[in-house]
């Protein structure tokens, strides 16, 4: 059977209880930055890395648990501790259907270990199976749509607003980094979501300026809103990505809001 033919095959048998399974279990949680859409572009991200590099003894299915199911914990707990609770989740996913736990540690490990993304360990000593999660995920935090997952989760985790932009340079750099070196070996790839990393660290890097250049001129209390702020008011509002227009008049002057937004809708629709 080819890769091709695996990942169907997984899809057919097992995706269908996983969306059940997430839908029930997120409930009525609001955190559009790692709801369900998030979990099915990380099976995309995730497929497209098994079809192209991953090692044929990796079953297809253990890949789309982990990618249906690494984040499913944010629902309660929003703090980078999440994924133990996303696999106890997943424990229980595995029990509901009948699927023995021994046989799946390794998918629950990757889940529990995946959001380590300060990778103190080289990506080529991961385990396939969360080298692959980690990589897919963390290609869902680049571009537009991963400014807005980074502004969503860091806001509800709390951090400063005033050095939140540095802060998600930091940890997206980390990441590609980690994907460039992982993947050395697959330079199509890399030259592939580059891009979309730079998209990022560009947006961010003329936010910072913005707000450094504000500082400098007006003092701390007068901090430029732009795409923060935005992301902020589409949070109180429970506005999900793309459906910013009862707040398009507030932010009509800001190109930087403007090509956020639409760079973003873009995205969100491919």
């Amino acid at each position: 059977m080819s890769r091709e033919e695996r990942l169907t095959a997984a899809e057919i048998r097992y995706k269908p209880h996983l969306e059940d399974f997430f839908i029930k279990t997120w409930g009525p949680a609001i955190l559009y930055s790692h709801d369900i859409s998030h979990h099915r572009r990380v099976w995309k991200y995730a497929g497209e890395l098994y079809l192209t590099t991953g090692p044929d003894d990796l079953p297809a299915e253990k890949l789309l648990i982990t990618s249906y199911l690494h984040d499913i914990g944010m629902a309660t707990d929003r703090s980078e501790r999440h994924g133990s609770v996303s696999m106890e989740l997943c424990r229980s996913f595995l029990a509901a259907n009948n699927m023995d736990t021994d046989h799946y540690s390794d998918v629950l490990g990757a889940i529990e270990s995946h959001d380590d993304k300060e990778y103190r360990k080289p990506a080529s000593n991961h385990a396939p199976l969360l080298k692959i999660l980690s990589a897919a995920d963390d290609l869902d935090a680049f571009g537009y749509t991963g400014v807005y997952r980074y502004l969503e989760i860091y806001l509800a985790r709390g951090i400063d607003p005033a050095i939140i932009g540095h802060e998600i340079i930091r940890n997206a750099t980390v990441r590609f980094l980690n994907f460039e070196s992982g993947f050395a070996n697959y330079p199509s790839l890399i030259e592939k979501y580059k891009p979309r990393y730079l998209i990022l660290a560009n947006l961010m890097a003329r936010h910072n300026s913005e707000t450094e250049m504000s500082v400098s001129k007006k003092g701390t209390g007068n901090l430029p809103q732009g795409i923060v702020s935005l992301v902020s008011d589409m949070m109180r509002y429970n506005l999900p990505p793309g459906e910013t227009e009862t707040l398009s008049l507030k932010y009509a002057d800001n190109k930087m809001v403007t090509e956020f937004v639409k760079g973003l809708t873009h995205e969100l629709s491919e």
